[in-house]
């Protein structure tokens, strides 16, 4: 007595931070920091030349959004960002956040009572800012 139901196995499950990714940022393909294609490489001389244009709490934000906690799918959200950086709860961490959103280095969504971030490729949000120096 052979079933076909056992050749047949579910697809793999989409890993959860790409699910919350095409769930709330579904243009994020455009603006997303890619790790397959780009990796972490360039990111030191990007941070060298966005250093000038955010306070040191945004740049430790920031930092803590796209080199410890952002995945393959760049969604971190605001507990795990507060964690890395020691703080007790996330008010404090708010004013920083809007002003990378701002800057256009992140894009936020709330959702089931957590929010979420997608982190955009630093080189778009550096072009940005450098745009508006001139």
């Amino acid at each position: 007595m052979s079933s076909g139901a056992s050749l047949l196995s579910p697809p793999p499950k989409e890993p959860r931070d790409l699910r919350y990714r095409r769930l709330y940022f579904p243009h994020a393909d455009g603006v997303a920091f890619d790790t397959t294609r780009k990796g972490f490489v360039p990111l030191p001389i990007l941070l060298r030349k966005l250093m000038r244009h955010l306070s040191a709490p945004e740049l430790r934000s920031w930092c803590t959004c796209i080199c410890v906690r952002a995945s393959t799918a760049s969604v971190p959200d605001t507990e795990e960002i507060a964690f890395e950086l020691g703080l007790q709860g996330t008010k404090n961490l708010a004013p920083y956040i809007k002003s990378l959103e701002s800057k256009r280095l992140i894009s936020t969504k709330t959702s089931m009572g957590r929010k979420f971030y997608l982190v955009h490729d630093p080189e778009s949000g550096f072009n940005i800012l450098r745009a508006r120096d001139c």
